[in-house]
Order: C-alpha cells, then sequence, then structure tokens
C-alpha cells in the first residue's frame, strides 16, 4: 500500500506542528533514553498548534511523489535542500518559543475624550505588568529588557498602532506592582476601536479582545449581555471609559517590579 505525496504531507506537517506545544527539556531528557523513531512518534503524539506550513513548503518536498508504506517511514526523505535544514529552522523557532517568556498584564484601563467630532485624547493604563512562562525558568530580566527596548524606548507600539499619534509613555509603581501608562491623541474612532454607525446612534465599543484574552471587567457606558461584549454610551457621550482584566493559560507568572526598581537604581 502506498501513501500520496499528499497524505505524506498532512503527516508531516501534524509533526511539525506538534514541536511548538512539547517542552523543550522534556524532549531533551526523554531524548536520550528513546531511540531516534520513538523520538519522531513522541513528537508526533503532540498536540497540534499552528507552526510552520511556509517552512515546509519553502524547504522543500518529499523525494518521489508517492512513497512506500511498507518502508520504515523515519527519517522522511526530503528534496535536495535536506530534511536537516528543515529540522534547524524548527529547532531554532522552538528554543526561541521556549526560551523566550511573554509580557502580560492583570488589567488595563482605557479612557478615551473626544475633543472635535471624531478625534480626541486617550490614555491607557498597564495595571501589574508581568512575566509569563510555562516553566519555572527565570526569564524576568529577559522580559523587562524587551519592555524597555521594544515598548518604552522602541516604537513597536507605534507600530503596532498608527492611530496613536503624538505619544507618550512612562512606567511606574503604583500600590506595589508595576504599572504603565501611554497616553496619545487620535483622528479617528477607528483608531481606539469606537464606532458610531451615524450621527443618531450610540458609541459603540467591543470590550473583548480575543488577542490578548481581554474581558471586561467595568465602565461607565451600558454593558450588554455576556454573549456579547459590547459597550454603549449615549450619541452625545465624549468620555468613555472601559476596564478589562486579562487572562492567561500561563502557568507562572512573575511581577517586573524588582527589575523596574534596579533599572530606575541604575538611572540615578
Amino acid at each position: 500500500m502506498s501513501q500520496t505525496h499528499s497524505e505524506f504531507r498532512a503527516e508531516h506537517l501534524r509533526f511539525i506542528r506538534g514541536i511548538s506545544d512539547l517542552k523543550l527539556f522534556d524532549y531533551i531528557n526523554k531524548s536520550k533514553k528513546t531511540t531516534m523513531k520513538q523520538r519522531f512518534n513522541l513528537l508526533a503524539s503532540c498536540p497540534l498548534a499552528e507552526s510552520s506550513l511556509t517552512l515546509y513548503e519553502a524547504v522543500g518536498r518529499p523525494v518521489g511523489r508517492r512513497l512506500d508504506s511498507s518502508r520504515s517511514c523515519w527519517p522522511p526523505r526530503f528534496g535536495r535542500r535536506g530534511s536537516s535544514t528543515l529540522f534547524t529552522l524548527h529547532l531554532i523557532a522552538l528554543c526561541s518559543l521556549l526560551i523566550t517568556g511573554c509580557l502580560t498584564v492583570e488589567t488595563k484601563e482605557y479612557h478615551f475624550k473626544l475633543k472635535n467630532g471624531t478625534a480626541g485624547e486617550a490614555t491607557i493604563t498597564f495595571i501589574n505588568i508581568l512575566s509569563e512562562s510555562d516553566d519555572t525558568t527565570n526569564i524576568t530580566r529577559e522580559d523587562f529588557q524587551q519592555l524597555i527596548d521594544l515598548y518604552l524606548s522602541g516604537g513597536k507600539l507605534e507600530m503596532d498602532n498608527p492611530g496613536y499619534h503624538n505619544v507618550k509613555k512612562r512606567l511606574y509603581e503604583k500600590n506595589g506592582v508595576l504599572c504603565g501608562e501611554i497616553s496619545f491623541s487620535f483622528d479617528s474612532l477607528s483608531a481606539v476601536r469606537l464606532f458610531k454607525y451615524d450621527e443618531n446612534s450610540p458609541y459603540m465599543y467591543y470590550a473583548s479582545n480575543p488577542l490578548s484574552s481581554e474581558t471586561l471587567v467595568e465602565t461607565n457606558g451600558e454593558q450588554t449581555e455576556q454573549w456579547m461584549p459590547v459597550v454603549f454610551w449615549e450619541k452625545n457621550a465624549r468620555e468613555f471609559y472601559v476596564k478589562t482584566r486579562t487572562s492567561s493559560e500561563g502557568r507562572f507568572r512573575t511581577s517586573l517590579l524588582k527589575q523596574f526598581r534596579e533599572w530606575q537604581a541604575k538611572k540615578k
């Protein structure tokens, strides 16, 4: 019985996508006690995760259009550019995912004030900025440096939000946690995710952000049902307030206040 290229490709992608869900150190420890084929089966059993379809296509496809299933499926055979390149690329990506942590925050407060038509000023406050990881490896120092280099001193925030103008940013300590604040002006409602169908309609704000797992906590507007996380304000409203809480799947969350205090001390 033979296997078509598309079937092999689907099987191989399931293997590749599973890599990002496996802890690197567990894999290394287990790898010392297993054969190459057993390692392949171990990785292939991981949950699916969106990953490297493009890398697979870029590196090359298996030699031949059909594969003989009577022969061993390990190791997979690739074109002239070789499977070692593919494995190296995925190992680099895997290490980046697992060694680098993630910045998150406990709650956010949004304040918008309209000045002239759809233009106005805004302030977003990040309360309790945290380093998040899936294991006990301490990456708080690296995450804090990322916070400084990319967000406070760098332009990532402006790049991600081109509708923000005259941006001002600061970090500070309040109530025993690290907080951040950005203030800016905007020219359109869409820049701050406000919506108004026409001049006779209420203002609307979608208070749930699936990209950052935000859920609504409180607002000065009118909340709708839980299954429709939209906030409404009267059509002549000029000031808008929303507070959200960020949920996370990370098992370990560590405050960056210590790193902030050390950073401040060095600046003096």
